[in-house]
């Protein structure tokens, strides 16, 4: 309904003017035009993506420079990024209700996370 409510008053304020031509533009673009870059820089700003610490991107950068099958450099990637299904992932976005679910199987003594998993066991 917040959504409906904002395009309401978005079309509110918009005049049609009957002796101009329609054009499209894209305000996040500095020429109006848009581009995937223009779109990115956008998305950043508006929902504030966080920052990647440095030690993590220059690991990223060699990782590409490797030559392994691309599975094991987007294992990688994903791993640097903490980005791999672990259990307490899985929690947090709620494919894993149960508290007691978030323990490690191997030792059933802490959450299972990335650190956990692959630095710690």
């Amino acid at each position: 309904m917040a959504a409906v409510q904002e395009l309401m008053l978005l079309l509110q304020q918009i005049r049609p003017c009957v002796d101009s031509l329609d054009r499209r533009k894209w305000s996040s673009g500095t020429a109006g035009l848009f581009t995937v870059k223009s779109a990115y820089i956008c998305l950043q700003n508006k929902y504030g993506m966080a920052e990647i610490e440095l030690a993590k991107v220059q690991a990223l950068q060699q990782l590409w420079l490797n030559n392994v099958p691309p599975k094991v450099n987007i294992f990688g990637w994903r791993l640097l990024l903490e980005k791999l299904p672990t259990r307490e992932a899985l929690y947090r976005k709620g494919i894993i209700t149960s508290n007691h679910e978030r323990c490690c199987v191997f030792c059933f003594k802490e959450k299972e996370d990335v650190q956990h998993a692959f630095f710690q066991l």
